[in-house]
């Protein structure tokens, strides 16, 4: 019996991530990224200090296809600004 999942084709996949960055599908990123269902992108955030309203904007338009959102501060657990 094979229990491996059905993954629709498109769907990104983080396979890998560390140090060296992410691998989602078979690509490798080493900056910061956004990973939605079916894209992935580069994300020019390099740090939770730097984070603006606008750093947001591609997820923004995208919120009705977003249950979670989950955000990655590096190795050390860091808050972002309330504000944001």
């Amino acid at each position: 019996m094979d229990i491996t999942p059905v993954i629709p084709e498109g769907r990104q996949i983080i396979k890998a991530y560390g140090a060296g960055g992410f691998t989602v599908n078979d690509q490798h990123f080493t900056s910061s990224v956004l990973v939605f269902p079916h894209q992935t992108q580069e994300w020019l955030v390099t740090s939770v200090e730097k984070l603006t309203e606008v750093s947001f904007d591609a997820v923004l338009k995208r919120k009705d296809d977003i249950e979670i959102l989950l955000l990655g501060t590096g190795a050390k657990l860091q808050q972002p600004n309330p504000t944001i």
